[in-house]
């Protein structure tokens, strides 16, 4: 579907770079399939595949913990009678999918543009974390970057082909509903998304508002009949805002010991609220402390490589995380006196980029929290850079003409 305009010089470049990217994320991958929440994935899983699971007040920890990806693991585990080996090597496909879906997203702009995307993101270090780690974010990458390829269709226009009209949206609106399953926040991106599926037309928004929302609507009716909470997605949102704004906290992450709630307050929301209002030089602090550990770079170390190696591979995370955060800056504030042709035609993603990024700042935060966007902030950066250099390269050749 993606990759229907390549032609075919242009697609055995691609089937390269898949190729390449494929064996690394192979050779990375990881035999323990570990991950900051793998303990209670795995819990899941293994439980989950027993129907009766989903009956017990108990499952998820009492929706403490979103079920997408747990629900995800459960269902591979089941079908594949126990073993999660299936798992590693489809989130391998998953990976090298949002690479495709990231040439779909810019192909409007330039040929150069696509390719260099669709490299950016097979060989990112944030999706090669992502595919070889046992968590709920690259579920989440992937459903919400292929939701956003599909809406966004050729340049922000939608795919003419009749058949596609409303099974696009459907689609689209399906991996919006697993990704606020694998984490609540990224609701968010409704809005946004429900936009650019207006421009298919009144009908096609309804079908994507439908499918978008069937699946947290079932969610909700089983913790109404199980839990007596008419819950969408899960219970956690308070306290890892109250682990973020409290009077204890040093560093605004997450923590083992949840801070108890302080006499006098009825819930974690009603005691952060009054530490954000009583405290602002604190909160405001710890603001910009969550701010700086969302735009760490993600690290990957080789246990077999020497150790020179990987002080090497970690300068090179901290230049590349330093450079795309400089790009995707000189977009977003260079479009408020600048647009197209100079930059690229690629607003949308950078205002999903924003607003994933924004929702996340009330909360503890941690560094891997960003991974599931930075597919589509390599969409806005990785043609910025094409169109600066593009610039440069065009004004020097004037001036030495005129010189």
């Amino acid at each position: 579907m993606f990759l229907a305009r390549a032609n075919r010089r242009e697609l055995a470049v691609i089937i390269a770079i898949l190729l390449v990217s494929f064996f690394l994320h192979a050779l990375l991958l990881d035999p323990k399939f570990d991950g900051p929440d793998a303990i209670s994935n795995f819990m899941f899983a293994k439980r989950g595949q027993d129907w009766s699971f989903w009956l017990q007040p108990d499952a998820f920890w009492s929706n403490l913990f979103p079920m997408g990806y747990g629900s995800f693991l459960a269902l591979l585990a089941r079908l594949t009678g126990g073993s999660l080996v299936l798992v590693q090597w489809l989130q391998i496909v998953m990976a090298l999918m949002m690479a495709i879906a990231g040439w779909s997203i810019t192909r409007h702009v330039s040929k150069p543009a696509r390719l260099l995307t669709l490299a950016a993101i097979a060989f990112s270090p944030s999706v090669l974390w992502l595919s070889r780690t046992n968590g709920y974010e690259v579920l989440l990458a992937f459903t919400v970057t292929i939701s956003f390829a599909i809406l966004w269709g050729n340049g922000g226009r939608h795919v003419p082909a009749e058949r596609w009209q409303v099974v696009g949206p459907l689609l689209a609106g399906f991996l919006m509903g697993v990704a606020m399953l694998s984490q609540g926040k990224v609701a968010v991106l409704l809005p946004l998304f429900l936009v650019m599926a207006l421009r298919w037309g009144r009908v096609q928004a309804l079908v994507f508002v439908f499918s978008a929302t069937l699946l947290p609507l079932l969610w909700s009716v089983r913790n109404l009949l199980v839990l007596n909470r008419f819950y969408p997605f899960n219970s956690s949102s308070e306290v890892v805002i109250w682990m973020g704004n409290n009077w204890t906290t040093e560093k605004g992450n997450y923590v083992a010991d949840v801070p108890p709630l302080p006499d006098g307050y009825s819930s974690f929301y009603a005691a952060s609220l009054d530490f954000v209002l009583t405290q602002p030089e604190k909160a405001f602090e710890l603001l910009l402390i969550r701010m700086g550990r969302l735009l760490e770079p993600t690290y990957i170390y080789l246990p077999d490589m020497p150790q020179i190696g990987n002080v090497l591979l970690h300068f090179v995370f901290i230049a590349l995380a330093v450079v795309g955060a400089f790009l995707f800056a000189a977009y977003s504030f260079g479009r408020l006196w600048v647009g197209p042709p100079v930059l690229p035609p690629v607003g949308a993603a950078a205002v999903a980029v924003w607003l994933f990024i924004l929702v996340h700042l009330p909360f503890a935060t941690e560094t891997r929290h960003i991974n599931p966007i930075v597919p589509l902030a390599l969409c806005v950066t990785t043609p910025t850079a094409v169109a600066l250099i593009t610039r440069a390269m065009r004004a020097r050749n004037e001036s030495r003409m005129h010189a």
